[in-house]
């Protein structure tokens, strides 16, 4: 491997640099996350999101199960809020927007 789309160098691989490292300036990152219908509830999406975060992501037993077992990386905002998620998201909406825009991208 030449690097890795971390910000940090990988557990499975801590060898292996990271984009930055390696002198690459964009991340390519793979993102999941868990969504919701239009206008649910601000105290159902809370509390998805409190389960999941308590017994996934900040559950170490499970994480190991689960998510590092399939050599997965976990990087913030995982386990976080709801906003944190929707800002992150946003914030890469517009760092792509501004890659497309600057590389004169096309639709076909």
């Amino acid at each position: 491997a030449l690097a890795i789309n971390l910000e940090r160098r990988s557990s499975h691989l801590p060898d292996v640099p990271t984009y930055k490292e390696a002198g690459m300036e964009i991340p390519l990152v793979t993102t999941f996350g868990l969504y919701a219908p239009a206008r649910t509830p601000k105290d159902i999406i809370q509390r998805v999101n409190l389960e999941l975060a308590n017994g996934l992501i900040n559950n170490l037993e499970m994480r190991r199960k689960f998510i590092t077992a399939a050599g997965v990386e976990i990087e913030p905002p995982a386990g976080g809020s709801p906003e944190e998620f929707a800002a992150y998201l946003l914030a890469e909406r517009k760092r792509w927007a501004g890659i497309v825009k600057t590389a004169n991208i096309k639709r076909e």
